[in-house]
């Protein structure tokens, strides 16, 4: 998954991260290791995490819909989170 173009992420059943690659990482703007046994309830705000669960959710039962390889996503989460943080 390290050498996969696109964003590559591992979660646990507690939406954990397990394991992210560096493009995910990079467009982000953390560290390899900063989110690793974070929930998305610990790193974003609770609309953000919300979102994500619930794209995680249909994902899980629907099977593959596309949107974890759109960045726009991945970058729509890092504006959200930077406005936040300012």
């Amino acid at each position: 998954m390290e050498h996969f173009p696109g964003t590559a992420t591992i979660k646990d059943n507690k939406d954990c991260y397990l394991y992210y690659n560096h493009v995910f990482a990079e467009i982000l703007g953390i560290g390899r290791e900063e989110w690793i046994g974070k929930s998305i309830e610990e790193i974003f705000p609770f609309k953000v995490a919300s979102e994500v669960k619930a794209k995680d959710l249909k994902v899980i039962s629907e099977g593959f819909d596309g949107y974890i390889s759109k960045p726009i996503v991945i970058k729509r989460l890092k504006e959200t989170l930077d406005d936040l943080l300012e």
